[in-house]
């Protein structure tokens, strides 16, 4: 883990249909603006996959030519009406097409990003290893009715469907612009409904896939597994901050101040320290903090990557600390390691 942020995007049409309706695009602007969006094309309307593509695009795209440095939530309503315009004045062939939509803007320099929301799509933050929703699903409930108007009901229950009250490309859109606290460690997770739904697990997996040292493996690994239920197009775009706050450094300085910071530091940073502190020791030959290391990543679960665990040993071998305390433990995380995740 080098990066100062990791990003992940994942989407897979659903298995019966012809195209995707889902659609992501994010990209750092030459102002340092880091743009992540995600699509869901209704699938009821024309042209779902052209909806979300274009909605994803033309706000990149107007984000490059437009968004200034310093912008202001009425510089973001501007850039979102420009892509809604886009949506309505599309070819004869698609016209009416229609899109739920997520973007993130953050700017690097900041604590905090911005986000759009509109409709089902949804964008997650993860915090002090917890993870809960910040934007808010704009739907309504909606009775199923016959053509004669009679409710339509199933073993004594009356049919409700669950309906989007705003999009882009329809005429009443509307640009809600918010923002959100975004510090060291913590991660942003923008989905579409056809992922967040697929499992119950949705919320565990995707806060395990951001603690944990291998966020792309991790990642792909739950994104397979739900292929197995998936019932509708799905995407998930996750970015995740890397870098360490330097008072935390202050705060520890060697594995003996762990206690003070393990619970308000995010698990994949506690990772990282620990495995920086760990090669130092190997190195330097100092079996008693070494020890002292693998038992706190052990009793914590912070496992390293197969690759990681192999520069250990590595390392062992070719500086002669061959202990056999240290190499079972190292084996014994692998083993964890292969078995778990």
């Amino acid at each position: 883990m080098t990066t100062k942020h990791e990003i992940i995007g994942r989407s897979r049409k659903e298995k019966s249909k012809p195209k995707n309706g889902d659609f992501f695009k994010y990209k750092v602007l030459g102002n340092e603006l880091l743009v992540l969006t995600v699509a869901d094309g209704v699938s009821s309307n024309n042209c779902d996959w052209l909806a979300s593509q274009t909605s994803c695009e033309k706000f990149i795209e107007v984000c490059e030519l437009k968004l200034k440095k310093r912008f202001s939530e009425k510089d973001l309503v501007k850039i979102c009406d420009q892509v809604n315009e886009a949506l309505l004045h599309t070819s004869a062939k698609c016209r009416g097409m229609l899109s739920v939509f997520s973007a993130v803007i953050w700017d690097t320099d900041n604590n905090f990003f911005h986000f759009i929301n509109a409709g089902d799509t949804r964008i997650y933050k993860i915090n002090n290893n917890k993870m809960r929703q910040v934007s808010t699903d704009e739907t309504k409930d909606v009775i199923v009715r016959n053509k004669q108007g009679k409710c339509i009901t199933f073993a004594g229950t009356t049919v409700v469907r669950t309906g989007i009250t705003n999009a882009l490309g329809r005429k009443d859109f509307k640009a809600n612009i918010d923002k959100c606290d975004f510090t060291y460690g913590d991660s942003i997770i923008l989905a579409s409904d056809g992922f967040y739904d697929c499992k119950t697990s949705f919320e565990a997996d995707i806060l395990k896939s951001c603690q944990s040292s291998d966020l792309e493996n991790l990642t792909d690994k739950y994104f397979t597994q739900y292929s197995d239920y998936q019932t509708d197009d799905m995407t998930i775009l996750i970015l995740r901050r890397n870098d360490i706050d330097e008072e935390l450094k202050k705060d520890y300085k060697t594995i003996h101040d762990f206690d003070k910071i393990k619970g308000s530091v995010a698990k994949h940073t506690l990772i990282e320290l620990l495995h920086a502190e760990l090669l130092m020791n190997i190195k330097r030959k100092n079996k008693q903090d070494s020890v002292l290391i693998l038992e706190k990543m052990q009793e914590n679960s912070l496992f390293l990557t197969q690759n990681q665990y192999d520069e250990l040993l590595k390392i062992c071998t070719s500086s002669g600390f061959k202990d056999r305390i240290i190499y079972l433990s190292i084996i014994g995380q692998i083993r964890i390691v292969n078995k778990n995740y």
